[in-house]
């Protein structure tokens, strides 16, 4: 049987730093309103306890110029760690996701002194879950020639790996919005969920954001309001399970909007999904065996049996059927297999 087991699984935290400019056709900025930052990785190799991680952080950010206008601009920092992860080597398939959970920013003057720098320090959390795909040996069956045999059997579930997946996947949505609403300055997710379910070939998951949005009123009253989306979305699977896990991790990449009348917004959202699925496969196996020494078992009087096997027949039954061995049935029919593979007479040592 072959199994994905997890092998090691760990979050670890970094912190980023670096001071943007803004661009030299923007206005300099007199406050920052808000910013979201969220982190993409790109590549990751694993080594013996460690794992490279390279990327980018995006941080968007929306200020108020010094005319009392709404300025914006997104700057990238690359993303290049190494974590340490016990456990972790190069066999193992790995699965990464990364989340901003702290930022600040602060504004600073530049060289001629208009404030037209922003430093921005971030901490980003990374988690990272190692499998190794491992081979087990079940004993499925016995018997013994000379005495009955008690058997006891288990079950155990194991799962395999079948598909995964990190990909970005946009989506555009309709919001209602308060009436009074003339300018969205900026919308950002403030909570998310996200499940996923597979059956046969497909795993079928959705995600359920809430966006938080500042919008100014005809008499740039600043206001907020909140608003749940939600999306789905599909993984078409190459071969059809019965019985599958599913795993899946979303974050919001970018967020752009639109009026579209007084009362109504279009969103187009860009949305990172790793997703992973397992298919879960319970085994029996033979876990107890008991030789009854008080029951044994009748030897036959004849020495030789002629059998005709069928086709794709295999060896151990016929053995377990006139209580004899594998390799005895061999030995005397010169025989290299563990089942036939055509019609065909054997001889069948007894005794």
């Amino acid at each position: 049987v072959t199994a994905d087991n997890v092998i090691c699984c760990t979050r670890k935290v970094f912190e980023m730093s670096e001071t943007a400019a803004i661009p030299s056709d923007k206005a300099a900025v007199s406050k920052v309103m808000c910013s979201e930052s969220f982190a993409v990785i790109d590549s990751k190799k694993a080594v013996s306890g460690k794992l490279l991680i390279k990327g980018e952080l995006y941080t968007k950010i929306i200020y108020c110029t010094e005319d009392g206008e709404t300025g914006t601009f997104t700057h990238t920092m690359p993303i290049s760690q190494i974590l340490d992860v016990p456990g972790l080597s190069e066999e193992c398939a790995v699965s990464v996701t990364a989340d901003v959970i702290q930022s600040a920013l602060s504004v600073k003057s530049d060289s001629s002194g208009e404030n037209r720098l922003i430093e921005i320090a971030v901490k980003v959390a990374s988690s990272v879950k190692g499998t190794k795909r491992e081979e087990y040996t079940l004993l499925e069956e016995c018997y013994c020639t000379d005495y009955d045999v008690n058997m006891g059997f288990e079950a155990k579930e194991f799962s395999r790996l079948v598909h995964s997946a990190d990909r970005q996947i946009t989506s555009k949505k309709t919001v209602d919005i308060p009436s009074s609403a003339k300018k969205i300055f900026c919308v950002w997710p403030v909570e998310k969920s996200s499940t996923m379910e597979g059956s046969d070939n497909k795993a079928q998951g959705k995600a359920e954001i809430t966006f938080g949005f500042i919008y100014a009123d005809e008499k740039n009253n600043v206001s907020y309001f909140e608003k749940s989306l939600e999306f789905a979305f599909e993984e078409v699977l190459n071969d059809s399970y019965d019985k599958l896990s599913c795993f899946c991790d979303v974050c919001v990449r970018d967020v752009q909007c639109d009026l579209k009348q007084n009362d109504k917004i279009n969103l187009t959202v860009q949305l990172g999904l790793i997703a992973e699925i397992y298919h879960n496969k319970e085994k029996k196996y033979l876990s107890s065996i008991e030789i009854m020494k008080d029951t044994p078992k009748k030897k036959s009087d004849a020495a030789l049996v002629i059998y005709f096997a069928d086709k794709n027949e295999r060896i151990w039954d016929i053995a377990r059927e006139y209580n004899t061995t594998v390799e005895a049935i061999k030995n005397e029919n010169d025989f290299d297999g563990e089942t036939t593979k055509e019609e065909m007479m054997l001889m069948i040592p007894c005794g």
